[in-house]
């Protein structure tokens, strides 16, 4: 279980770090993606990925969202998933509604 993201903001640079509090390191996963989805639409408007955007803070990820990357406000869906050393991807860390706010 994590701390989710609670909300991001409209064309604005952004950074959020993900910790796993189940006694796991980043360094303990192969692979970590950041998914932003329109809800419910089934493929992604926006993905991460380790190694774009994702990248690994000690014991967290950290993840980069571009100003040019949420050009829309409003309520959106999200998840974080990682993969094990084996490849195999996980359950999602986090996964639920997101707000992302006007900026003017």
């Amino acid at each position: 279980m994590t701390k989710q993201c609670e909300h991001l903001y409209q064309e604005r640079d952004q950074e959020f770090l993900t910790a796993l509090t189940t006694g796991e390191s980043a360094a303990d996963f192969s692979a970590a993606k950041y998914e932003l989805f329109e809800e419910y639409a089934a493929v992604p408007f926006l993905t991460k990925a380790l190694g774009n955007g994702i990248e690994r803070v000690g014991e967290e990820f950290k993840t980069t969202i571009n100003k040019d990357e949420l050009k829309k406000a409003g309520m959106f869906f999200h998840q974080f998933t990682v993969s094990n050393q084996l490849n195999q991807e996980l359950p999602p860390i986090f996964s639920g509604s997101v707000k992302i706010k006007e900026v003017r």
